[in-house]
Order: C-alpha cells, then sequence, then structure tokens
C-alpha cells in the first residue's frame, strides 16, 4: 500500500539541498514521501516526489510557455469533461452523437429514461447478445433495432425477457418457436396479452387459461368458439368469479356480473338480455363498443348513445344512422382526444357544416379527408387541420398545397408533410433554402431528395447539402451516395452535432477533440 504524507520541503527528509535549490525564483512546492510495502520481504521503499512550480521562473521561458499552454489544456480538458456530462444527460430523439454510440451505459440509461434508443446505437451494441438482453428486460420492443441474423428471434431468454415487457414482440418470433407448445404456454405466463397476436390455430384451452391467469384482460382475444363455449367460460370464471356457481349467457343475473368487467361479451348473450337496458347499460359503460350488439331498439336509445362514445369514441361507428346525424352527438365525440377518424363516420349533412368539421380537425388533423370538398378549401379548416397534424395538408386543396404560407406551417409541425406540397414549390431552389432555416429542410431528403420532385435533386446538390448539415448533422444521412463520403460533408455533420452514419473510434476521436478539447475520460473499455 501507498501512504502519502504531504510535507514542506523544509522537514527532516534525507534529500541533497542541490537537488531543492534550482533557482531562487522557483517555488518550491511540495514534497512527498510514499512508502511502499514489499509484500515478499516485507521491506519499505521509500520513493520522494518533488514538485516544482516554474510558473513564477524568468531563467527559462519555453519552459514557462509550456507549463502555462498544459494548465490551459487541463483547464479547456476540465470544461469539455462538464460539457460531455451535461450533454450525456440529455434526450437525443433522431441520432446519438457518435461520443455515445457505443457507450453501453448510456445507451442502456437512455432506454430507461425515454424508452427508446438501441436504434441510434452502434453497430456493435446491436449485435451484443448480452447487451440487448439487458435492454430488452427494460424495453422489450427495442428488439427491433437488433442486428441478429434472426438468432435473437430464436433465442428463448431474449424473446421471453422481451415479452414480459412488450407483447407484440411475439410478432417477430420465429415459426420454430411458436410451433413449440411449452414455449407458447411460457410466452402466456410471462404476458396474458401476448394471446392478442398469436394465431388462432395457436388458441388451445390451456394456453387461454394461463393467459386470462396472468392477465385478465386477455380474454378479449380468446378466439370466439372458446368464448361461445359456456363450459369453457364457467372454467375461466371459476377463477375470475368465484362465487359464480354457474355460467348462462341467458341468465340476467350472471351476465349483470360478467359485463361489468368484460362488456363485449354482451355479443354472444341471449337475444333477450340484448334488449335489456339494465344489461346493456353496464355492458357499455365498461366497453362502449358493445353497443353494437345491443336491439335495433336499444341502438336508437340516446342516453346508451351518449355512454357508449363517453367510454370509447370509436363507438361512434356502431351508432344508428339517426345519430350520426346528430350535431350535438357529433360534436360530443369529435371533441375527444383521438387517433383515428370520426368525421369519416358522421353524416354527408355534418361534413359539410363548418363548426362540426373545424372542432373534427382541431383534435385530429387527418379528419380533413373527409370533410366536403368545399370545406377542404377553407384557409380557417385546412389551418386548424395542419396545425394538429401537417400532414393533412394531403387532404387540402390543391391551391393551398402551394400556398407558401400554409406549407411552412404543415412542415413546422410535421416535417414529413413536405411531401404532400405542390411539385412547383418542390422545384423552387428559394424556397428549399427557407426550409432549411426553418429546420425543415432534413425530411425532403428523406423522400429521395424531395421526392416528389424526382430522385436526387437535392440529394447530390452539395450547397443545398452542405447547408442542411450545418443546421442539422443528420441531414447526411439523406445525400446522394457519393456524397455520403465527402469529407467536407462528413465534418460539418460531425461538428454541428456529432452525427455520423456508422460508428468508428476515430469519428469518435476526432469528435472528442473538437467539441470536447480531447478531454480524458478515463480508459475505455
Amino acid at each position: 500500500m501507498f501512504k502519502r504524507d504531504h510535507i514542506h520541503n523544509n522537514n527532516n527528509i534525507d534529500t541533497p539541498q542541490e537537488e531543492l535549490d534550482m533557482s531562487p525564483k522557483i517555488k518550491k512546492q511540495k514534497l512527498v514521501p510514499m512508502t511502499c510495502v514489499d509484500e515478499k520481504n516485507d521491506d519499505k521503499l521509500h520513493v520522494h516526489l518533488i514538485l516544482l512550480d516554474f510558473s513564477n521562473s524568468s531563467l527559462n521561458v519555453p519552459i514557462h510557455k509550456e507549463i502555462l499552454l498544459l494548465k490551459q489544456k487541463f483547464s479547456l480538458q476540465q470544461e469539455g469533461k462538464k460539457k460531455w456530462l451535461l450533454k450525456r444527460e440529455l434526450k437525443y430523439q433522431k441520432f446519438f452523437p457518435v461520443e455515445f454510440m457505443n457507450d453501453p451505459e448510456f445507451v442502456l440509461n437512455h432506454i430507461k429514461k425515454f424508452g427508446y434508443g438501441l436504434e441510434f446505437a452502434s453497430t456493435q451494441l446491436k449485435q451484443d447478445r448480452e447487451f440487448v438482453l439487458k435492454v430488452v428486460q427494460h424495453k422489450g420492443s427495442e428488439i427491433e433495432f437488433a442486428i441478429c441474423d434472426e438468432t435473437f428471434l430464436s433465442d428463448k431468454e431474449v424473446i421471453l425477457a422481451a415479452v414480459k415487457d412488450e407483447p407484440l414482440v411475439v410478432e417477430y418470433v420465429s415459426e420454430e418457436l411458436l410451433d413449440d407448445h411449452e414455449f407458447v404456454l411460457q410466452l402466456v405466463k410471462q404476458n396474458g396479452q401476448v394471446l392478442q397476436y398469436l394465431d388462432d390455430m395457436v388458441h388451445q384451452e390451456d394456453i387461454i387459461l394461463e393467459a386470462v391467469k396472468q392477465k385478465e384482460q386477455a380474454l378479449e382475444y380468446a378466439s370466439k368458439d372458446f368464448l361461445k363455449d359456456t363450459k369453457f367460460m364457467s372454467t375461466v370464471f371459476r377463477f375470475i368469479f368465484p362465487e359464480l356457481e354457474t355460467f348462462d349467457y341467458s341468465n340476467k343475473e350472471c351476465m349483470i356480473q360478467v359485463v361489468q368487467k368484460f362488456g363485449y361479451l354482451l355479443e354472444f348473450a341471449s337475444d333477450e338480455l340484448k334488449n335489456d337496458r339494465e344489461v346493456v347499460q353496464h355492458a357499455v359503460t365498461n366497453y362502449g363498443s358493445s353497443i353494437q350488439f345491443a336491439s335495433d331498439t336499444l341502438l336508437h336509445d340516446r342516453q346508451l348513445a351518449f355512454l357508449a362514445i363517453n367510454e370509447y369514441y370509436g363507438a361512434f361507428k356502431y351508432l344508428s344512422e339517426e345519430f350520426k346525424n346528430d350535431k350535438e352527438i357529433v360534436l360530443q365525440v369529435v371533441k375527444q382526444p383521438r387517433n383515428t377518424t370520426i368525421l369519416q363516420h358522421a353524416s354527408q349533412e355534418l361534413r359539410n357544416d363548418k363548426d362540426v368539421v373545424l372542432e373534427a380537425v382541431t383534435h385530429y388533423g387527418n379528419d380533413l379527408e373527409y370533410a366536403s370538398k368545399e370545406l377542404q378549401d377553407d384557409r380557417q379548416v385546412v389551418f386548424a387541420a395542419i396545425k394538429q397534424n401537417g400532414k393533412s395538408l394531403a387532404y387540402a386543396f390543391y391551391m393551398l398545397q402551394r400556398d407558401r404560407t400554409m406549407v411552412l406551417a404543415a412542415v413546422q409541425q410535421n416535417k414529413n408533410a413536405l411531401k404532400f406540397a405542390s411539385r412547383m414549390l418542390a422545384k423552387d431552389k428559394d424556397f428549399v433554402m427557407s426550409l432549411i432555416q426553418y429546420g425543415c429542410f432534413m425530411t425532403a431528403l428523406e423522400h429521395h431528395g424531395l421526392g416528389f420532385v424526382g430522385i436526387g435533386y437535392s440529394c447530390s446538390d452539395k450547397e443545398i447539402m452542405l447547408k442542411a448539415v450545418k443546421n442539422d448533422g443528420s441531414a447526411l444521412s439523406f445525400a446522394s451516395e457519393e456524397l455520403h463520403e465527402d469529407p467536407e460533408l462528413v465534418f460539418e455533420a460531425l461538428q454541428c452535432n456529432g452525427f455520423v452514419l456508422e460508428y468508428s473510434d476515430e469519428l469518435y476521436r476526432e469528435r472528442m477533440k473538437y467539441c470536447y478539447d480531447d478531454a480524458y475520460l478515463g480508459p475505455r473499455n
């Protein structure tokens, strides 16, 4: 072991005085004796470290300059390391800068905090089984971005870990594994929702039961043959509703209890119960879309209609034609936050009602597709739509698709909206340059250099590409092949925000040197 004992140079240390008296103007800093024990011989070895400060010395100008440069470099590196640590905590949405692409700790932490990131990691990390296993344990869907040549998709440990977090992963699993009955049982025991993505041919009684035991909601995805089977359903309900001694789809008392938890089972109720307002009310309160299974009489019940759409806006499409032309009901449903169209199911009359359409596109821009032709040419309506979703520009009247103000507003909301702009604007180089200033140009390149203009139009234009990568380095990924390797573009992209097409140690070192003043981060594994 080393033992450090800092003392001044006037302490009693067996050191020749001439070694210390180098110059009267040189400040003698510290003499540090260190004791090292030889474990084999139990001998003590003494090491003396003498630190001298030449900063006040006028006798050796070159040394003085070197010391100042060294101090300056050290100071810059400290600032560089601080900058690196701060950038390490940021959220990255489109790519990881090269300094973090091959850093397993950073990539894993980013995935833990933000739910994504393997897509932006280096190829080396994407191919690392142990690293991928750690990733999918936290975010199963990230397996999509692993580079595995089918290896991971046949790896039971990796798949089971991923499925626990994300049942959709089962869609990537090899057919060989899905033919393994015991493995499928393991899958549903990990996550019952897997049943949703399994082919009906795989549905067997024991698999469904295990899925429902793990997740009661998985019952919704069982094949209808099983759901109609009262004997099987009695087995299922034995552990969900222990108080139910028997189960019968024509038993009102049973069905009231069941539809309060599984409203969609109204589909299998007797015709008498489908016409029972109390039963139907409980069903639609739990599962709005079950209104479709109500009797014709109850489909015209206004109160039930409101209950259904309030539980789930999508239930609107199952309402009677009478209610699809009811402005109050339609306004109620289009105001709800949603990710699918409602206007498509409204009457033609209400699709031409500006109040209804304006409200609809404000909450879901793509409802513009189902507005009347007249309202698709209404600037107020179209602007409200593209403000919610820039891509709804696709459904605007063609004259508005060539309107600069409208197009800029659309691409600022969603950069992919640019592909729906008029070809006339795409051919206007000044307009393209203005897009770069708005930070909206990169996605244009994604579509083969303003894809609606023609392949290579902007991708191979170095002037445009240079301006683009200076604004956002990731624009380099949409350059033509010959420009991918252009040293000037590669450097500008690296300098801008650390974007590289593929990780390399050389580009890593260049980035650390340029952006972080060659900060020393310790040994790299």
